[in-house]
């Protein structure tokens, strides 16, 4: 890639509370990674911030800065990785769903994880699966006038 920096290594290991949160951000290379305990905590921390630096512009340039430097952002909650931006970043379906065409988003097995120690919540992704499922076969297969 034209304008591409030497590649860029990082050392971090920083311990912070967002709202009695604990939030995590460790880096040993080209891979910076923000972990948070959980969903809730992470919203939180991503909702701290000022309105003008959570846009999807804001976010792009972010992006464009990584992939120049050569560096990667994973976001973790519980375990699992929710999102990941910058020169290893793979952005998919889901990512091009919610326009966010520079981020790679997991959302599956946090949701999955969710649902396992709510049940309400199971049945209610179950149903949405399931309404989806069906208005897309509708949309694909469906009577054509």
């Amino acid at each position: 890639m034209a304008g591409r920096l030497a590649p860029l290594d990082v050392v971090a290991d920083l311990s912070l509370a967002v709202d009695g949160h604990d939030v995590h951000i460790r880096a040993d290379g080209a891979t910076i990674i923000v972990e948070a305990e959980n969903l809730r905590a992470m919203r939180r921390l991503l909702t701290s911030l000022p309105a003008d630096q959570r846009n999807p512009q804001r976010l792009g340039r972010l992006h464009g800065a990584l992939q120049t430097a050569d560096l990667t952002v994973e976001v973790r909650a519980g375990g699992e990785m929710i999102a990941r931006m910058g020169a290893d970043a793979d952005a998919g379906a889901m990512s091009r769903l919610l326009r966010l065409d520079y981020v790679e988003v997991r959302a599956a097995r946090p949701a999955l994880s969710a649902a396992r120690r709510n049940p309400g919540l199971a049945a209610a992704l179950v149903a949405g699966g399931v309404a989806g499922g069906a208005a897309l076969l509708y949309l694909l297969f469906g009577r054509r006038s």
